[in-house]
């Protein structure tokens, strides 16, 4: 997978191939932690998804979400990666690790990411009850 900082000309001088081929933006406003953004070339079509890296149970699962297609320039860069970080920002919101679960109370913990670089950490315990 080829690290590249996304241009709308590059976009558009992209050749179409048999084989599904994945790009990868290297630019500031796609860096978020466990969360790239993804231009996957194919026979007909360039389409932008969010690649999503999640661990479960200490094993990783890519998680590939469509966002644009890219074939007739409906959208461009910009409007692309603004669509890309409010999906991002969305995944990191409901995005929280079980630290202790019992039966009555939960303890949970999230953190959020620039890049690489941890910018806040956030727990708390929250009541467990049945839905009435």
């Amino acid at each position: 997978m080829a690290q590249i900082q996304f241009t709308p000309t590059w976009i558009s001088k992209v050749p179409f191939t048999t084989k599904r081929k994945h790009y990868t933006d290297s630019h500031p406003r796609s860096k978020f932690g466990n969360c790239d953004l993804v231009l996957v070339v194919g026979g007909r079509t360039k389409t932008g998804y969010l690649r999503f890296r999640k661990y479960i149970n200490g094993k990783r699962k890519d998680q590939l979400i469509k966002l644009a297609d890219m074939t007739s320039n409906a959208i461009s860069l910009s409007e692309l990666r603004d669509i890309y970080e409010t999906k991002v920002i969305e995944i990191k919101r409901n995005e929280s690790t079980v630290l202790k679960k019992g039966s009555r109370v939960a303890m949970l913990e999230s953190e959020i990411f620039s890049g690489d670089r941890l910018i806040a950490k956030a727990s708390g315990s929250f009541a467990v009850s049945e839905y009435r």
